[in-house]
């Protein structure tokens, strides 16, 4: 989304300035479309590993106050205008406006549910340090008092490029299923990181447990890998699905190259997360590829997802609600080629990055300092 949008801005006339924590891939592709790129090696973001003791609380300040001293001398450097937080996790781009009296935006692609009395005193900082607040959903939108909703607070879904999601060639999404032994069978897939509860593949495998006997020629992917350092997730997920006795029924694919083949190949699509996803990827992405998706129905999914139109909203932590979705799309083929298509009209009437575009750029020219 950084570099879809900030392309545009690049092509609309405006001077582009990001600042990252680390080298990587992005760099030379900003780079490429003219964007000034600066590498700030800290991490001045709200993050779990902070909080766990005054020690590792301390070091949290000390990074905010090197960040604030870097990001000054970058804002006079290239003459800022504007600074815009794309994620609501870094505290710096706030403080700096106020202090230099710069237009502040902050982007809320984050669920704060859970965070508690945390979370009222950090909203409280992002109001007094916005000019204005983007968030990713009206469900993020509503973590914010009522009466900044609309003004200070807006919501604006995020929009992808029609042409990036054409139709995929027959021959790549038969090399995928060729790589897996997937021919002639319908495929019902998850796609996203491992991440038990907050992503659901528990759930997902407790709703393939309740499918085994009906569907033993279905199978269920798993399209994704753990985050490095994460891979207990996976050990957990495998010795469920041993003890369920459904190892025959599950695929998993890891990182796959050519994702765009992984979701054309699919059925059904399944998002089980099971903790509010703010206005999750995979769930447009499917639509994009005319894939009816089995949702939950908490967080920004029920903004995506109409509900026996594009597929089929669930409630969290409900592998039998889960079970009973999926059968129901496995057993009419009329009814998924039905809602894939409705789901395909909806991402170009509703998702477009053209209309998010927009929205996104009359937030930012109306901010103030």
């Amino acid at each position: 989304m950084l570099l879809r949008t900030a392309f545009r801005q690049i092509l609309d006339g405006h001077a582009v300035c990001v600042v990252l924590p680390e080298d990587g891939p992005l760099v030379p592709a900003l780079r490429e479309i003219g964007v000034s790129v600066e590498i700030v090696p800290l991490d001045p973001t709200i993050r779990k590993k902070y909080f766990k003791s005054p020690v590792s609380f301390c070091r949290f300040i000390v990074e905010c106050m090197r960040s604030v001293s870097a990001f000054k001398a970058i804002c006079r450097k290239y003459d800022v205008g504007v600074i815009y937080s794309n994620t609501s996790q870094s505290v710096t781009g706030g403080i700096v406006a106020k202090q230099l009296g710069i237009p502040h935006v902050c982007h809320v692609r984050e669920s704060y549910a859970g965070f508690g009395f945390f979370w009222k005193l950090y909203r409280q900082f992002l109001l007094k340090y916005s000019g204005k607040i983007i968030c990713v959903s009206d469900a993020i939108a509503a973590q914010f008092p009522k009466g900044k909703i609309g003004n200070k607070v807006v919501a604006v879904h995020d929009g992808f490029p029609l042409d990036e999601f054409d139709p995929v060639p027959a021959e790549r999404i038969a090399g995928f299923k060729d790589k897996f032994d997937l021919n002639n069978r319908l495929l019902v897939g998850l796609v996203g990181r491992i991440i038990l509860q907050r992503k659901g593949q528990d759930v997902f495998v407790k709703a393939i447990a309740r499918l085994k006997d009906k569907w033993p020629e279905v199978r269920f992917l798993m399209i994704g890998a753990c985050y490095p350092g994460n891979e207990y997730h996976l050990d957990n997920l495998n010795r469920l699905i041993d003890d369920l006795g459904i190892r025959n029924l599950i695929v998993f694919t890891g990182e796959v190259k050519d994702i765009k083949a992984a979701y054309a190949a699919l059925d059904v699509s399944v998002m089980a997360s099971a903790t509010p996803e703010p206005f999750g990827g995979t769930t447009i992405e499917s639509m994009a590829f005319a894939k009816p998706v089995v949702g939950t129905n908490i967080g920004g999914t029920p903004e995506q997802i109409g509900d026996g139109e594009t597929g089929i909203l669930i409630p969290p932590n409900d592998p039998d609600a889960m079970a009973d979705a999926i059968s129901k799309l496995l057993a009419d083929e009329p009814l998924r080629s039905k809602m894939g298509r409705a789901g395909r009209q909806r991402f170009e009437r509703e998702f477009g990055f053209g209309p998010y575009y927009k929205k996104l750029m009359t937030a930012v020219s109306g901010v103030n300092a």
